[in-house]
């Protein structure tokens, strides 16, 4: 409980009807702190921010064109940043600009990226990728655009559920 209150912090496990859930905090606080994307060093101390004020899960969001190869590298500050303020990520969001584009080559290199997002997200411990898609360049503000995935075939190992059934 929050001190001075009688409601649980939001951090804390609530119970609604038969469900426990852990309230986390989105990636939008460290956005509307420090910008997006935020640097890396940003993120780090608005974990500890989220922290402070008593959540125990939080989310990371990364630009995958921008930003993913020095998360990459810095994996392990990060899952030790995570590790001592008692953190879990809830969720890894990779901001995808042209993942379904209906140009092929654009949407074919947008997926490689995304298999190296998931390559992060598997080292740093984490169980749930997001994608933040933005509408594909070439069909932005056109009404009546049939949006899909193009390359469905090629996304559906990340689509699949563990142990390949899906």
């Amino acid at each position: 409980m929050t001190m001075g209150t009688s409601r649980p912090s939001t951090a804390e496990k609530q119970t609604h009807g038969d469900t426990d859930m852990t309230v986390g905090c989105a990636a939008l606080y460290p956005i509307t702190r420090y910008g997006f994307p935020y640097s890396l060093d940003d993120y780090l101390k608005a974990l500890e921010e989220m922290q402070a004020a008593g959540f125990k899960a939080v989310e990371l969001e990364i630009n995958v064109d921008l930003d993913l190869d020095e998360y990459l590298h810095r994996v392990g500050e990060i899952q030790a940043k995570l590790e001592s303020l008692e953190l879990t990520l809830s969720a890894v969001i990779g901001v995808v600009q042209q993942a379904f584009s209906t140009k092929r080559a654009a949407a074919d290199a947008h997926l490689q990226r995304f298999d190296k997002l998931t390559s992060f997200i598997d080292q740093v411990g984490c169980d749930m990728a997001c994608i933040c898609a933005y509408m594909p360049r070439e069909i932005e503000m056109v009404a009546g655009t049939d949006v899909r995935a193009p390359c469905r075939q090629r996304w559906q190992r990340f689509l699949s559920p563990p142990g390949g059934a899906g």
